[in-house]
């Protein structure tokens, strides 16, 4: 069985040492910094770089569920209204923070997604917050078409009847700036 590479962390500061053996003491943090072998186009196989990192990161404090999840609502960075709610591994917030477009994580396909790859609407992230537990995201994001597969702007487009028999729709306009077909949309989708 193949081992599975880990994410890189995205929001580490590093302070890279070269040298040939071993464990050193860098004065300035004081803590040892123990050797990494690490090999790509840029350094010889056989150097040894050791990496100190000064700062955590602000994705260790977040807290994820038993399956490595995080609930995270998207909002409309000016109308301030919520566009729809998805779920993020570490991965795809990383991608996420890399890109400035949001990633989720589908657990119905168990793969990574990109809002809008294939029908082009995609979100453009302006800001991501986390509520006092750290166990919710909000995103505040540009939205470039719609964000619900059914062609509404938001996801939240049905309400529960005044008489509370079932769901409304209610009356908001579909926005169609591509034809927007739910089962290509989301069977397309990586």
């Amino acid at each position: 069985m193949q081992e599975q590479k880990r994410p890189r962390q995205l929001f580490l500061a590093p302070i890279i040492f070269f040298r040939s053996n071993g464990v050193i003491r860098d004065e300035r943090v004081g803590q040892l910094v123990l050797r990494q072998a690490y090999t790509n186009a840029h350094y010889p196989a056989d150097a040894d770089i050791l990496i100190i990192s000064p700062m955590p990161s602000p994705l260790d404090s977040l807290k994820f569920d038993d399956k490595e999840l995080i609930p995270a609502i998207i909002q409309d960075f000016e109308s301030k209204d919520v566009l729809m709610f998805a779920f993020m591994n570490r991965f795809s917030f990383e991608k996420t923070v890399e890109t400035g477009l949001c990633h989720y994580w589908s657990r119905s396909r168990g793969k990574l997604w990109l809002k809008g790859e294939t029908s082009g609407h995609l979100q453009k992230v302006r800001s991501i917050r986390t509520d006092c537990d750290q166990d919710v995201l909000l995103i505040e994001v540009e939205q470039i078409g719609v964000a619900c597969h059914d062609g509404y702007r938001s996801c939240f487009y049905r309400q529960l009847s005044a008489d509370q028999s079932g769901w409304t729709t209610l009356d908001l306009p579909r926005i169609d700036l591509t034809p927007v077909n739910p089962k290509t949309v989301h069977s397309a989708l990586p």
